[in-house]
């Protein structure tokens, strides 16, 4: 546990079969990770089980959020998800493909976390309204 806050780059690489980790989880292990700028893990998205409306513990350093499933599970509710990771992890733009993995279902999350940023940029006059 004592390299945990220096780790920058973490993959856990799953077999494929049933993930084992869930949202709770992965933020619990990623705050012994103040460091972490890249992830990449088999998550289960059936199983959101953090509260969206919770106040958010931030990690603001991660940046690079490569999750894939299981190819018998499926996202549950992708603006639920993306809601999560838009206040959670605050630097993660998108989600990166995972090769072999279905993208259709995370296409649908990368387009709610791009309309919460916009909506942000626009309310704080960032851009302009169109």
């Amino acid at each position: 546990m004592s390299a945990w806050p220096h780790i920058c780059d973490l993959s856990m690489e799953g077999c494929g079969i049933h993930p084992a980790v869930t949202f709770c989880g992965l933020f619990t292990a990623i705050r012994q990770c103040p460091q972490l700028e890249s992830l990449r893990l088999l998550i289960d998205t059936t199983n959101i089980d953090i509260d969206p409306d919770a106040e958010p513990i931030q990690h603001t350093s991660l940046q690079t959020l490569d999750l894939e499933t299981s190819r018998t599970y499926y996202i549950e509710n992708a603006e639920v998800l993306a809601c999560i990771i838009f206040n959670w992890l605050p630097c993660v733009d998108q989600f990166n493909k995972v090769m072999d993995d279905d993208w259709e279902p995370w296409d649908e999350v990368n387009a709610h976390l791009l309309s919460l940023r916009t909506a942000v940029l626009h309310a704080t006059g960032a851009v302009p309204n169109t």
